[in-house]
């Protein structure tokens, strides 16, 4: 229920209509509007295609598979020998992590790379288990679907193969065909990561990315990138709060206490987690069982996820772009769970000197008594910006005829919804957007001419509409306007903007949910 509370019966919200846009383009323009996902976008965009007037029934496809993949973990802990109580623990947890729930309802990625990568842990335990022809040929199935759905998966994919062969290695299997062509695959993954992958990343992109890295490219001081990262990265596992904010202004008034109470909670999560992985390690040392082999693979990828933030190549604690190597961190709690369990468990039970059965029913009590406010308090929501309401609730005032310039932001629900015409165009020359590619709905060449000569536009018409966003419009306390001027609609963004210093004045304001429509008119035609 704490994820279904995301569904809406509003429109897409700007990131999620960008990426459902390819649904209404041909199948090859869609492949190269695509970045990293290849496969979820051509399984998205045949799932768009079936109703894509609701929203709700787009979101079903996320949604299935963020509850899937709790069904998934449960299954991965059970796999590896963990006890009822290990099970239940574990599973709660990743059930109710904040940014695990909020992103389970937008149309995204996010929640199907937590997916695939818990089914990899469960194929790779299976695979050493029974190490048969047929399991290891399933989990490189499992490898090269990963690979294919999203090129995040592809270090996922590193660190699986990687413990895979260290496996064998341990086992004396290090002549064993499998495991040669493990070898060979992980090194094919790796380079598979630059080339299909990094490589064609937008630089726009990389440098919006650059908040979350501990990269030269990151120029905060080192103790600001590590509050900024580390709390980040614990909001999005155990809801400790954001003292520095999802996206901090290097230029807003965050305080020095902030930035130190962040670098506390920083501290504690990086101690814990290498605390973890230390104990980890440790324990296969001393064990070679399925979970000290599957616990390499987590250690492995958190490892490879840490190491692509120092070097430049992935963002680390941005909540959302976390959720990929999520299974891996559930692994490692599941594994340290089990083993704390089996240390204190016989000691509780001595200890309490009651029956077992109101032990478990104690237990259980508290656990639903922190889990389901918990995670109430973080369900989940969906941003509304209802751009077919904005047009349709004032018809007589926007018509299909008049000049329009659309925000990017707003540009892709606009396309996706058929309001006007449009092309995609995709990045060249010194033309870079965010995502390699722009909406333009340029009928009048308006764009161009605001780039180049926004002072000749007088002389081509005396009306333009500017359609965009409300300020704070993804908050769900703020997205709701009414009133035909409200002082929380902010003003035109550039280029538009331009048009102030020309003469141009702002005659209406259309109010809507999320966005907005406003008039600008020109006194005198110009030549």
């Amino acid at each position: 229920m704490i994820r279904a509370t995301g569904l809406t019966s509003g429109d897409l919200w700007e990131d999620d209509a960008w990426l459902t846009l390819p649904a209404r383009v041909g199948f090859h323009q869609a492949i190269r509007m695509d970045i990293s996902t290849p496969l979820f976008l051509v399984v998205l965009r045949q799932w768009v295609q079936f109703d894509p007037t609701s929203t709700a029934f787009i979101q079903v496809l996320p949604f299935l598979a963020s509850i899937a993949s709790i069904a998934v973990l449960w299954w991965l802990v059970r796999t590896l020998g963990g006890s009822l109580w290990t099970r239940v623990i574990v599973t709660t947890i990743g059930a109710v992590a904040p940014d695990a729930v909020e992103y389970s309802m937008r149309v995204k990625e996010y929640s199907t790379e937590m997916l695939l990568g818990l089914l990899l842990l469960v194929a790779l335990a299976k695979a050493i288990q029974h190490p048969t022809p047929k399991r290891t040929t399933l989990l490189l199935a499992a490898c090269v679907v990963a690979c294919l759905t999203s090129g995040t998966l592809v270090l996922f994919v590193v660190g699986v193969l990687g413990a895979f062969v260290i496996d064998g290695i341990r086992r004396r299997r290090a002549r064993d065909p499998w495991l040669i062509a493990y070898g060979a695959g992980t090194v094919a993954a790796v380079g598979a990561t630059y080339f299909a992958f990094y490589d064609h990343i937008p630089p726009a992109l990389q440098q919006f990315w650059s908040t979350f890295e501990f990269s030269a490219s990151n120029t905060r001081p080192f103790g600001h990138k590590v509050a900024i990262i580390g709390e980040g990265i614990a909001h999005g596992l155990v809801g400790t709060p954001l003292l520095v904010g999802t996206f901090p202004d290097p230029y807003s008034a965050i305080s020095k206490s902030q930035y130190a109470n962040a670098t506390l909670i920083a501290a504690a999560f990086f101690a814990c987690l290498f605390a973890g992985i230390a104990a980890v390690l440790w324990r296969s040392r001393k064990q070679a069982d399925v979970s000290s082999a599957v616990g390499i693979a987590a250690v492995i990828v958190l490892l490879i996820a840490i190491a692509a933030s120092v070097s430049g190549h992935a963002p680390l604690g941005g909540g959302r772009t976390d959720i990929w190597w999520y299974p891996a961190a559930w692994c490692l709690l599941a594994i340290l769970v089990e083993d704390l369990l089996r240390v204190i468990g016989p000691r509780l039970k001595a200890a309490a000197k009651v029956p077992r059965n109101t032990l478990t029913l104690a237990g259980a009590a508290v656990l639903v008594a922190v889990a389901v406010p918990f995670g109430y308090h973080f369900r989940a929501w969906y941003p509304s910006q209802d751009v077919r309401g904005l047009f349709a609730q004032d018809q007589g005032e926007l018509r299909h005829a008049d000049w329009v310039y659309v925000a990017r932001p707003v540009s892709f629900a606009w396309a996706f919804y058929g309001l006007g015409q449009f092309q995609v165009v995709f990045d060249s020359g010194s033309v870079h957007t965010n995502q390699g590619w722009s909406v333009s709905q340029d009928r009048f060449n308006l764009q161009e001419t605001l780039t180049s000569d926004p002072a000749s536009l007088c002389g081509l018409t005396r009306s333009i509409w500017w359609v965009g966003p409300n300020p704070y419009a993804s908050n769900p306390n703020n997205y709701k306007f009414v009133g035909a001027v409200d002082n929380k609609i902010g003003p035109p963004t550039a280029p538009f903007s331009s048009l102030l210093g020309l003469g141009w004045k702002q005659t209406q304001v259309i109010a809507g949910v999320g966005v907005n429509a406003q008039l600008f008119t020109h006194p005198q035609a110009c030549t």
